[in-house]
């Protein structure tokens, strides 16, 4: 089994220090769930501190097209959202290209690998109060995932909605360190939906699109 991990710094976790190149976030948590080390499970993690869709999409072509992936995961838009706030660029241009973008990132990983794509959605919270005025183009972003997702026939992984129910349990500061980044709860949560994810498709065997929503807590 071997997976790929593709996505900005919530998965690289300075993986690059590491002797293994896990990191220190949600990569390494599932590695470790399945046996990493116990058994013949390959995790390359390929996340990179800043990326867009367009960084990551040369960070795939560089060190991943030759890869032979069961299953490749994804995680980026934010710092694509961030280009809207901090270099002035309009919503429609920033988040048009993000479509672009991914849709050929997809294009060419669906050429290339017969293998089930896991695409995480985008989040981010509400303290600091600013990222308040992110919310719009967080939702419109992940609506254009959901929308990839079903023509590319992916895994569409929810996230947003279950990390703000567990913000207001936790504590937005007990998941995120500044709004973005994570916590080693908030790499826990996502570690749980990914398994969620990867237990029902390898349990039925199905490649399908399908959207893994939160299960019900137990009475």
């Amino acid at each position: 089994m071997e997976l790929l991990f593709l996505g900005d710094s919530i998965t690289d976790c300075d993986h690059l220090f590491d002797q293994d190149q896990l990191g220190n976030g949600y990569v390494r948590m599932i590695a470790e769930q399945l046996g990493y080390g116990y058994s013949p499970l390959s995790v390359k993690n390929l996340g990179q501190n800043g990326a867009t869709i367009t960084a990551l999409h040369r960070n795939y072509k560089q060190f991943g097209a030759d890869l032979a992936p069961d299953i490749i995961t994804i995680l980026v838009g934010i710092n694509d959202i961030a280009l809207i706030h901090n270099t002035g660029r309009s919503a429609s241009e920033v988040l048009s290209q993000f479509r672009e973008n991914y849709d050929q990132l997809l294009q060419e990983i669906r050429a290339a690998h017969d293998c089930p794509i896991f695409m995480m959605e985008t989040f981010i919270f509400s303290e600091p109060a600013e990222f308040v005025h992110w919310e719009p183009h967080v939702r419109a972003c992940n609506q254009i995932l959901q929308e990839l997702a079903q023509t590319y026939q992916a895994v569409f992984i929810p996230l947003w909605e279950e990390l703000q129910t567990s913000a207001q349990y936790e504590g937005a500061s007990a998941l995120s360190p500044d709004g973005i980044h994570l916590t080693k709860l908030g790499h826990e949560i996502l570690k749980e939906f990914w398994l969620d994810a990867y237990y029902v498709v390898f349990s039925t065997s199905s490649q399908v699109s399908q959207s893994i929503l939160p299960t019900e807590p137990e009475e």
